[in-house]
């Protein structure tokens, strides 16, 4: 855990790297959040945090983050949410972490496909929050588990 850093030392550092208008400090949630607009920014943003000690939450949209005591970083994936790739062949689509649910399954509609482990509801979360839980029902897909239905998931990160 980060000890004696302040919100304006996080800001200050990353605002190295990311353009301060995306980057924005909560002296009462001790927080600051970022937007970073490309994989390269998201890892300076960790690299940062994991030297620093900093924690690091993603910032959800249909779920609530964990509160904290000392002073971290909430990332904002919304700018990550790009379709990046897909094979009709294999069935394989590659899609980035701020990607919404709905969007990936309307996408995958005009293409003729489904998203199959579609949630009940809470269609406006982010894939990553969605891939989290194996829950069937609300966040999960109405019948089994979502990790049964989904035969691959890889993180891929800049070196």
């Amino acid at each position: 855990m980060a000890t004696g850093i302040s919100g304006a030392r996080i800001r200050k550092e990353l605002s190295k790297h990311i353009p301060p208008h995306r980057l924005s400090q909560s002296d009462a949630f001790r927080l600051v959040t970022v937007q970073p607009d490309n994989p390269q920014e998201l890892h300076s943003i960790v690299g940062f945090a994991a030297r620093e000690g900093v924690p690091v939450v993603p910032t959800a949209s249909a779920t609530r983050p964990p509160a904290m005591e000392s002073w971290h970083i909430r990332l904002n994936f919304g700018r990550l949410s790009a379709i990046t790739d897909f094979s009709p062949e294999s069935g394989l689509v590659c899609a980035q972490a701020g990607t919404r649910v709905q969007d990936l399954a309307d996408w995958l509609m005009e293409k003729g496909y489904s998203l199959m482990a579609k949630p009940d509801y809470g269609e406006d979360m982010d894939l990553w929050e969605f891939l989290l839980s194996p829950d069937a029902g609300n966040f999960g897909p109405r019948y089994g588990s979502k990790w049964a239905q989904v035969f691959s998931l890889t993180a891929v990160l800049p070196s």
